[in-house]
């Protein structure tokens, strides 16, 4: 009998965001006597998930679990989900859904027939309207259903299509780009062991980290080009803070910047060039809207800004060349963070 333990964090403002979640996890098709142990975890949330929940009728094959606890961000919720399904040690698979996303109702018998050939870390395309038709897309490589990887993977349907990888055979597309959206991805619970999401990495980075250390670890990747996870709307730490202006931006740039930091301490000999260059772009970034929040009197991330001096303090030193060299610029490119 399949198990699947789904780890849903949950931080709204507005209602019925997370019953439609929900309802994509009890719609699931295509296995049977499929059980299904869903952990919301309530992150201090603006709308109390418990309120959300009041209800809502699912299917006698899916259990329903709440956590409630102090806000700490999408990776300390997620963590506190697995720690739960650790504790209850049943299922062999794990997934992810953000609570404002849904899944198509094949999507989790695509990631279990997919895992069941002998791959650990399976994900799936994925649409965000306003933003992109599919993610592959965003990534040159998968681009045309990863044709350009044929020769490194194991066609194992035609139908997506699905192809199976060699573990480390996708290493360098995994540290230049995130391979995937979180709610696209499923696990086998092995593949994760004590590996957790890093919850400095709060505004971003957070999910992107864990793909490449599971990968790095070793498992054999799958991926689907079947559009079975849909992004919806509700709130959003990375996409709401795209403006200059916006209060978050200087937290997800701060949280790039720290990301290309630890990225390259984990960074193989080819893979050097890359992490600096992330790290060049990021530190002008962030040196850029520290000073400019500064001088219009708004508040700068501390904890963050005090960890990322600790990494790398020459920063003080080189942060207001940089804000004079962005300033100054009449490139847009050196500005489209």
């Amino acid at each position: 009998m399949p198990q699947v333990d789904v780890i849903i964090p949950y931080f709204q403002e507005s209602p019925g965001i997370l019953a439609r979640a929900l309802r994509s996890v009890g719609t699931q098709t295509g296995i049977a006597d499929l059980q299904i142990e869903v952990y919301v975890v309530d992150d201090h949330s603006p709308r109390p998930a418990a309120l959300e929940l009041t209800g809502i009728v699912l299917p006698d094959h899916v259990r329903l679990h709440l956590i409630e606890q102090r806000n700490g961000g999408p990776g300390a919720a997620r963590n506190s989900g697995l720690d739960a399904a650790d504790r209850a040690g049943k299922a062999e698979f794990v997934a992810f859904l953000d609570s404002d996303d849904e899944w198509e109702p094949h999507h989790l018998s695509d990631a279990i027939d997919a895992l069941r050939y002998g791959y650990d870390f399976y994900f799936c395309d994925t649409s965000r309207p306003g933003f992109f038709e599919a993610y592959t897309d965003q990534i040159p490589l998968f681009r045309e259903g990863g044709q350009k990887l044929s020769r490194l993977s194991e066609l194992l349907n035609e139908h997506g299509p699905v192809r199976g990888f060699e573990p480390h055979a996708l290493s360098d597309i995994f540290f230049e780009y995130c391979p995937c959206h979180t709610s696209s991805v499923v696990m086998r619970r092995n593949a994760i062991g004590s590996l957790r999401f890093d919850t400095s990495l709060r505004n971003a980075g957070e999910d992107w980290m864990f793909w490449l250390r599971v990968e790095k670890a070793g498992a054999r990747v799958a991926i689907s080009w079947k559009r079975n996870s849909r992004s919806g709307e509700g709130v959003n730490i990375f996409f709401k803070s795209l403006d200059w202006d916006t209060p978050g931006t200087i937290k997800r740039i701060g949280c790039k910047y720290l990301f290309s930091l630890k990225l390259k301490m984990i960074a193989s000999t080819s893979q050097k060039d890359a992490a600096a260059a992330m790290q060049t772009k990021y530190r002008r970034a962030f040196s850029y809207l520290f000073a400019r929040n500064v001088m219009k009197f708004r508040a700068i991330p501390v904890g963050l800004s005090r960890e990322i001096i600790r990494r790398d303090p020459a920063i003080l030193l080189m942060m207001p060349f940089l804000f004079a060299k962005v300033f100054l610029t009449k490139c847009t490119s050196e500005k489209e963070w």
